[in-house]
Order: C-alpha cells, then sequence, then structure tokens
C-alpha cells in the first residue's frame, strides 16, 4: 500500500469521532467527495458533515440534505478533522480557524497549494481531474465498499469537475476512474439527465439575462458580470450562474473567459475558462484566489462590479501580454 494511504488509512481508524469539511461556495466536487468519505468510513464512527450551505435542489436529487451540519462547530468533540477540495484556511469560511487550530487533520484535494495551509496529512495530486477521484483512491485502499450510491456520488463530482469530460484537465486517470465506477454500479444514466437536463427555471431565467449582456474585450476576452439586484429579478443564485464562464469559452475566438457575480459586501466571485494553451491558473492567483491551467477562480473585493471587471481585464491582457513576448 502506498505510504500516503496508510498514513490516512491508520489516522481515520485511529479515530472515533470525524469532522468532514469543504470548501465555501461547494461545486458537486466538494459535496460529493465530503459525502463519499462519509458513507464510506460512517461503519462504526461518529463522523459529522459541515458545510457553509444548504444543498440546493438539484444537488437533493443526489446527496441526502439532512446529513449536512450548517455551522455550530466545536473542534474539541472530534479525533478527527478532514477536509476535501479545499487548498487552504481561507476557503473552509467560518470552519477554518477551529480546522488550523486543531492537532489532527488531513487534507484532500486537487488544487495548487495557496495561501495558508492547512492538514498535519496532506494528499494532494494536482494531475487529478477531480477530488472525487483521490476520495475514490483513498476508499479502495481502505478497502471500504463502494456501493451503487457511493459510485454514484463519487462518478458526480467526476463527471462535474471535467464538465462532462471536457475541460482540459480531463486525463486518462479521469476516463479509468469513470469506468471503475461504472463497474461498481454508478448511475450513469442519472447523473447526466440531472446535471445536464434538468434546468430550474432560475437557471433559465439568469441564463437569458448572461446572453444579453455579454461582451468581447479585445475580441479574444469574454466578460460576463451579473449583479445581486438581476440574480433577485431572474430569481436565481450564484450557482445557476456557474456555468457562464464555460459559454463564454466555447465561443469561437474566445481565448479567455470570466464570469463575475455580485455577492455582498463589495465582493465579487470570478470564475475563469481557457482555451488549450492558455492557462488561467496564474491570473486567478494574481487575483488572490487559484485552480487549474484552464478552470480558476478568486474573490475580488471592489467598490462595484465596474470596478471588479476593471481589475479582472487588467490582469488578463497582463497575462495575453506576457503570453506574447514569450512567443515573440
Amino acid at each position: 500500500m502506498n505510504k500516503l494511504y496508510k498514513k490516512i488509512k491508520d489516522k481515520i481508524n485511529g479515530a472515533k469521532s470525524i469532522a468532514l469539511f469543504c470548501h465555501i461556495r461547494p461545486d458537486f466536487d466538494a459535496l460529493s467527495s465530503m459525502y463519499a468519505l462519509y458513507y464510506g468510513i460512517k461503519k462504526d464512527k461518529k463522523v459529522q458533515m459541515y458545510s457553509n450551505r444548504k444543498l440546493n435542489n438539484k444537488e437533493k436529487l443526489l446527496l441526502d440534505d439532512s446529513l449536512i451540519q450548517i455551522g455550530g462547530f466545536n473542534p474539541e468533540t472530534y479525533d478527527l478533522l478532514i477536509s476535501v477540495d479545499t487548498p487552504n484556511v481561507e476557503r473552509l469560511g467560518i470552519y477554518g480557524e477551529g480546522f488550523k487550530q486543531h492537532k489532527n487533520t488531513i487534507k484532500i484535494d486537487h488544487h495548487q497549494p495557496s495561501g495558508e495551509e492547512i492538514g498535519d496529512i496532506s494528499y494532494i495530486d494536482v494531475n487529478s481531474s477531480s477530488c472525487c477521484e483521490l476520495v475514490f483512491n483513498i476508499l479502495k485502499a481502505m478497502k471500504c465498499k463502494i456501493t451503487p450510491q457511493v459510485a454514484t456520488i463519487l462518478y458526480t463530482g467526476l463527471f462535474t469537475d471535467t464538465n462532462s469530460f471536457t475541460n482540459l484537465n480531463t486525463n486518462p486517470n479521469s476516463f479509468h476512474a469513470a469506468y471503475e465506477l461504472s463497474q461498481k454500479g454508478a448511475d450513469i444514466a442519472k447523473v447526466s439527465d440531472i446535471i445536464n437536463r434538468q434546468k430550474p427555471q432560475s437557471e433559465v431565467n439568469i441564463t437569458k439575462i448572461f446572453y444579453e449582456k455579454y461582451k468581447r474585450v479585445d475580441k479574444e476576452i469574454g466578460i460576463i458580470t451579473i449583479t445581486i439586484n438581476e440574480l433577485k429579478k431572474a430569481k436565481a443564485e450564484k450557482i445557476d450562474c456557474d456555468g457562464f464562464s464555460m459559454k463564454l469559452a466555447s465561443m469561437n475566438g474566445i481565448n479567455i473567459s470570466c464570469s463575475i457575480i455580485e455577492m455582498e459586501d463589495n465582493k465579487f466571485y470570478c470564475s475563469m475558462r481557457s482555451r488549450l494553451g492558455y492557462a488561467v491558473n496564474g491570473i486567478a492567483k494574481a487575483l488572490g484566489g487559484g485552480g487549474h491551467l484552464g478552470a480558476a477562480g478568486c474573490v475580488i473585493t471592489a467598490k462595484s462590479i465596474t470596478e471588479a471587471e476593471k481589475i479582472v481585464i487588467k490582469e488578463i491582457r497582463k497575462y495575453l501580454k506576457s503570453r506574447q513576448d514569450d512567443e515573440e
């Protein structure tokens, strides 16, 4: 057995009470990683999952909302804390300080390390297309039973984090994991139907605004900005906008795309995507975030969404200029 897997196995087996965490504003990969780990290790232990929000209607079709605790975390009541899909303390939100102070912690992640690090034991593989693949590896190493339910949950994270196996981070291991999970009973048809074919009215409403507002900058940059008022008008949430940067990146001629969603307190969430041969992780890192070559994100503090847009465009232009200079 891989030495790292053995360390993780020994830590988990030696704990009687375990708390699981994922990053703030979790996506399906973060949630699925946490849920799969929960089902895999809970047999004879007290295990609790924590998140900064409840599941939305789409997530409830695949995951049990009643199992997640919102707030109310006391680190002293747990022998072991485990974070998934979370690169640093900041991304743990209200749970970050408690996690950092705890003496027994594990971090499982596929992002480039950034910010204030977490985890006494770190299992990081930046070449993995999803965190669910890493959790799958751990569960196999621990000889945990992978039920069809767990296989479906893991496949969901893999399927969504690769954008249906189309993102630049998709690799042979992604397909091999998908094959293994299908062999273990993952309901591939159900996942595809829920993710790609069951769009809530709120997502339809905000997508209409997307097509009315998106714009090109310098021909090869695609930008969409969505304000809080526009979200309210569409009866939508930030998660309904999650595919916008990918929609932009799929348009001919756009090499770098970014969706900027207004949050609160002058904060704006930026999701970036890029075409093959271009990278956005460095751009996001320069703005205080991080991610992968073709998919990254950050949160910007600005006086207005217009100012946030200018900040992002300036950094993208800087990257494109540097890239052009390197080619010359």
